[in-house]
């Protein structure tokens, strides 16, 4: 159960991301919140759901959000800015930082 809520809070940040109304302006604080938000949470739930790989669920985080701030440099309404990425980056490693401390504590 843990790892399609995982996967579906990541696909919500994909859309999220990339979708959502407010695409017109330049920066709505409260979506860039909201998919930071869910980018931890799916960080956290992959770490739970893969506990043995926390690096390689750390990795494919930051990579995520680099690729999808690339995507949105091709979205024309759509800008990619080096602090929403940095934003996206440290939400997803604080997730995965919540998860491991969630397995430590389990153990």
């Amino acid at each position: 159960m843990v790892d399609v809520l995982a996967w579906t809070s990541l696909v919500v940040a994909i859309i999220t991301a990339l979708w959502l109304p407010g695409r017109e302006r330049r920066h709505c604080n409260s979506q860039i919140a909201f998919s930071a938000a869910l980018l931890a949470v799916a960080s956290t739930l992959f770490i739970l759901v893969y506990p043995n790989d926390r690096r390689v669920v750390a990795m494919f985080m930051v990579l995520g959000v680099v690729i999808l701030e690339l995507i949105k440099l091709f979205i024309s309404p759509r800008r990619a800015t080096v602090t929403v990425l940095l934003l996206k980056v440290v939400a997803a490693l604080i997730g995965t930082l919540l998860g491991a401390i969630l397995v430590l504590a389990a153990q």
